[in-house]
């Protein structure tokens, strides 16, 4: 009995096509010298599976797949695994078909060839995959160096994008390991520059609070430079020590700090000149805001005005508005001969310099709006009233319902 070369399993749709199965048997009948086909057949049903015997018994019904031949059932099988594609389709496939970015050049063009079987290109094939690897390579420098070349082949092209492929991994290669080189000296010199700093020293550092001495140990280094631990998280760590001895002042300073900031991107800074007409709280009797002419400073937010019935008091920036006054007939020498400043008032300039814009009329029109309980907001304008030479001030009035006992205390006697 002569031995048996090679073996044969199951077919599985899954992990090969049935052209490739038949390959395979027709290799397997050549090793083995099998030449009959009623043998070829019964070798063909005995190994192929009871999957696909079933399907080849459905084939062939009703016939028995015993009395077909080997050619008859492959074929049988074929046309059902294997149906004829729609030329049009296939060509459609294999011109759009492009490399993809991790595929290299061999895997490219064994799909190639794989597209082309339905193709039907006949004589035209060789030209049909040069152009298709040509146009398909999506790698600027090999199509350039393609499309440089006068008579190109296919095979040319072929040989050519592979050595191509292979120098660019080369060189890619070469960098990689030239930046790891650096990388690992750059390693070594920074090891190096920290053993030589872990040779020095340790220096005992001492606070001198008031509260006592305690001593805290610190890698001091002789350039000034910071220690290791700030070097490594970018700041100065906090230890046991400044949390029994916390620096008051510092902290202070800080909130003093973020105060200040928060008030300057706040606040807006107001100023007055002599001479400007502008509205000032009112403590007294009458309405919350009266006209009145601003005289002179008397520190950097605080003010000296001149009130409508001619009295001289001094107000901070924010119990001060502005007034715009329209143009009028104006009395300079009513202006000239406001009264002199108290001994105790501290101006920044002469008191003859101020040169309001209007005189005792627009004083005598301004306290009679201001009678009439005008409260201004902001920046306001007068308005021409009748002049009021003695303004009364507003008379209180008093509420005139009747007052009554709450329904709980109506069992107590309520004086």
């Amino acid at each position: 009995m002569s031995a048996t070369f090679g073996t044969l399993s199951a077919f599985d749709a899954k992990e090969q096509t049935w052209e490739e199965y038949c390959e395979i048997l027709d290799q397997f009948f050549e090793a083995n010298d099998v030449d009959d086909s009623a043998k070829q057949r019964a070798i063909l049903i005995s190994v192929v599976g009871p999957a696909t015997y079933k399907l080849m018994r459905n084939l062939v019904s009703p016939d028995k797949p015993s009395s077909k031949t080997y050619s008859q059932l492959v074929t049988r099988l074929k046309e059902h695994f294997n149906p004829k594609p729609s030329e049009i389709v296939q060509r459609y496939k294999f011109d759009s078909r492009s490399r993809k970015p991790a595929e290299s050049v061999s895997a490219y063009v064994a799909e190639l060839r794989r597209l082309a079987q339905d193709c039907n290109f006949g004589a035209t094939l060789e030209r049909r995959l040069r152009d298709r690897l040509v146009c398909g390579i999506a790698d600027d420098r090999i199509q350039r160096r393609l499309l440089s070349e006068s008579d190109l082949t296919f095979e040319k092209a072929f040989q050519m994008a592979v050595a191509d492929e292979a120098a660019n991994r080369n060189v890619s290669d070469l960098q990689q390991s030239a930046a790891c080189h650096s990388m690992v000296a750059e390693r070594k010199e920074k090891r190096a520059d920290w053993e030589n700093r872990e040779n020095r020293d340790l220096v005992l550092a001492c606070d001198a609070s008031p509260y006592g001495v305690g001593a805290v140990l610190s890698h001091v280094m002789e350039d000034g430079s910071l220690s290791p631990a700030e070097l490594l998280m970018s700041r100065r760590l906090r230890s046991t020590l400044d949390l029994l001895l916390p620096d008051i002042k510092a902290k202070v300073r800080k909130k003093q700090e973020k105060q200040k900031e928060y008030h300057d991107n706040h606040s807006k800074w107001r100023s007055f000149s002599p001479g400007d007409e502008v509205y000032v709280r009112n403590y007294s009797h009458g309405p919350k805001w009266v006209p009145a002419i601003i005289l002179g400073g008397t520190g950097p937010v605080s003010y000296t005005v001149k009130m409508g019935d001619g009295r001289v008091m001094r107000r901070h920036v924010d119990q001060i508005k502005k007034r715009h006054v329209m143009q009028r007939d104006m009395d300079w020498a009513e202006a000239r001969d406001a009264p002199q400043f108290p001994d105790d008032v501290v101006t920044f300039g002469p008191v003859d310099s101020v040169a309001p814009s209007s005189g005792g009329k627009a004083f005598v029109e301004s306290a009679a709006e201001a009678a009439q309980g005008h409260v201004p907001e902001g920046d306001v304008t007068d308005v021409d009233i009748e002049q009021r030479t003695d303004p009364t001030p507003p008379v209180l009035r008093r509420s005139e319902r009747q007052r009554k006992a709450p329904p709980y205390l109506s069992d107590f006697l309520c004086k």
